[in-house]
């Protein structure tokens, strides 16, 4: 017999924060039944394996000598590094995350011989089987915990904001009790026995009409709408639909969705019509911007937010860049992008059969300080900023065209080589290179926070479009 399953996630720097928080823990008894089960996303490595705990003749608990392996080194980022430095010298212009998983694989391995031959050991050590995600990371140099956490977050975590202990408490919302849907309705966070008694009295009518709310949005895709048809909160599934579905995150999306919606359409863009069809849709976009869209495999609010923001970069710079179509691609999907810019296509390439609401999960489940901006649009409009910046090197004579990218790239130097002021200023992402970073300072000024780096970089740019 087992005494329960036990999460096992890998030590190295690949790992995602959330399973990495979970490494290590133990399901027993009767819990083993809400085991979270991986993989939990696309390309997780982590596993379940059965737990027995060993005793002596006293009872007490035997540690087993085991062992597992652990990276010396972060070699996704070393991987990428390489890369890009041979991409700056042969002038590619693809990025790494546009590369192909075996190719991204090649150069993975590649890394670890280089840290082989460099550094004169092993690119994985053993360390006791004890030792978890959190152990791990601890040990790691300041650079490690850096490129995991994100700019901000490290910051938080070297000033004592963000505690060891906070970063690596499991995570297990979706094993929320019925009492946590209590708290939910009552809006704390401690509930005596006695008041939760007299609570699930009387507040049936209640969690039913947030969970017909909740049904309704859901209901938006009908994709979703099939996944939460059985949703009930009555009686004794109460606690079953819980185990289904956090049902707190979806309700609190719910109404930030809400706000958004209700703020969006009082700032009703000039120009902008929104549609009730999606061949209404793309029909808005050819004529208004001359763009062809493959719209069966993109859902309507998708087309009207690309539209919005279409209309949005046109009033901000009197042009859209160079698209001439906007399509779905199981590419973007693979790559665990949500939108691509495809320099060759022209086109704005988007998840398919995706909309507003995984465009908002895929920003909150980024890691902080990743993007410029916490905006569920800013994936369109960080495409709409690679359209910008490709009809300046597009149009531009070939002496302003030096000029222009000469300038930004001693601004991506000055802020992300030299220093780390870009990392505040703008994302971690825009770190990649110039392209990007001009792409997240776009991005930033559409969402109306815009830092002084991102001046900089949208006066270099305007000054050019204006030009032509």
């Amino acid at each position: 017999m087992i005494d329960g399953v036990k999460f096992i996630g890998t030590l190295d720097g690949k790992t995602c924060p959330y399973c990495g928080s979970l490494d290590g823990y133990i399901w027993r008894g009767e819990e083993m039944g809400q085991a979270r089960r991986p993989p939990i996303h696309p390309n997780c490595r982590c596993t379940l394996v059965p737990y027995v705990e060993l005793k002596d003749a006293e009872g007490n608990v035997v540690e087993v000598d085991a062992e597992r392996p652990a990276a010396n080194a972060d070699f996704d980022k070393l991987a990428q590094e390489a890369y890009d430095d041979q991409a700056r010298q042969k002038g590619w212009s693809r990025r790494w995350d546009d590369l192909a998983p075996s190719t991204r694989l090649k150069y993975y391995y590649q890394a670890q011989k280089d840290f082989e031959a460099s550094e004169g050991k092993p690119a994985y050590s053993q360390v006791p089987a004890s030792v978890s995600f959190a152990d791990y990371f601890k040990g790691q140099p300041d650079e490690f915990k850096r490129s995991w956490l994100g700019a901000k977050r490290f910051e938080q975590y070297q000033n004592g904001t963000l505690t060891q202990e906070k970063l690596f408490a499991p995570d297990l919302g979706y094993m929320k009790t019925t009492q946590a849907l209590f708290q939910v309705v009552r809006g704390d966070d401690g509930v005596s026995a006695e008041e939760l008694a007299e609570l699930a009295k009387e507040s049936g009518e209640e969690l039913q009409a947030r969970a017909d709310l909740v049904r309704a949005y859901l209901a938006r895709d009908s994709h979703r709408n099939e996944q939460y048809e059985d949703l009930r909160l009555d009686g004794k599934s109460i606690e079953e639909a819980l185990r289904k579905t956090n049902f707190r995150e979806i309700f609190k999306r719910y109404e930030l969705d809400e706000k958004m919606r209700e703020r969006e359409t009082s700032e009703m863009l000039e120009g902008f019509e929104k549609q009730d069809k999606k061949n209404k849709a793309a029909k808005f976009a050819k004529t208004t911007f001359g763009i062809d869209v493959k719209y069966r495999r993109i859902p309507l609010e998708t087309l009207n937010d690309l539209n919005q923001e279409l209309i949005r970069a046109r009033n901000m710079f009197g042009t859209i860049g160079i698209i001439e179509r906007i399509e779905p691609s199981d590419k973007v999907l693979e790559r665990g992008s949500f939108a691509s810019y495809n320099w060759e296509r022209k086109s704005i390439e988007v998840r398919p059969e995706h909309g507003r609401f995984t465009a908002k999960q895929y920003i909150d489940n980024a890691r902080e300080g990743l993007f410029s901006t916490d905006s569920p649009l800013h994936g369109y409009r960080h495409e709409i900023g690679h359209s910008l910046l490709h009809f300046c090197e597009e149009c531009l004579v070939w002496s302003d065209r030096s000029e222009m990218i000469k300038a930004l790239k001693e601004l991506h130097e000055r802020f992300f080589v030299l220093s780390k002021d870009g990392f505040s200023q703008l994302s971690e992402y825009a770190k990649r290179d110039y392209r990007e970073m001009v792409a997240e300072a776009i991005a930033q000024l559409m969402n109306n926070t815009v830092s002084p780096l991102a001046k900089e970089i949208i006066k270099i740019l305007k000054g050019k479009i204006y030009d032509l």
